[in-house]
């Protein structure tokens, strides 16, 4: 028995695998895509921050703009999930291809990465020192 199931377990661990490391990439990503934006945005939230705005606002709107990109890639992601669930149907055993349990986990653990990976450039944006943002450029 353990002969028959033997490759089957081999898939599915490099398919587990493959999906971890896709999601540490996805994360690693949005780390990027943010700390990018922030440093485009020096001056802009230097001004902001002398002018008297509040590091909660700053960090909620760096946070906002992280979670829309989050929300669109989850939206997408779901729709060609179940458009393409039916290709690894035989590679599944014990839960359907459209799963919707298992759909709301995987979404939930790859928005908990996302918010950590908008976390660490929106904290850092609410650090910036208005002084040296505006000698910047």
């Amino acid at each position: 028995m353990d002969e028959g199931i033997g490759n089957r377990r081999h898939q599915m661990v490099l398919l587990g695998a493959f999906a971890g490391l896709a999601a540490f990439l996805a994360s690693l990503g949005i780390y990027g895509i943010l700390s990018d934006s922030v440093s485009q945005r020096t001056r802009e939230i230097g001004i902001r921050i002398a002018l008297g705005a509040q590091q909660r606002r700053i960090l909620f709107q760096m946070a906002i703009q992280g979670a829309t990109l989050v929300v669109s890639g989850q939206c997408l992601g779901i729709v060609l999930s179940v458009a393409l669930a039916r290709l690894m149907s035989a590679l599944l055993i014990g839960i359907q291809p459209t799963d919707v349990r298992t759909f709301i986990l995987v979404s939930l653990l790859l928005a908990t990465i996302a918010l950590f990976a908008i976390y660490i450039p929106a904290r850092r944006a609410t650090k910036i020192d208005p002084i040296s943002a505006l000698r910047a450029d």
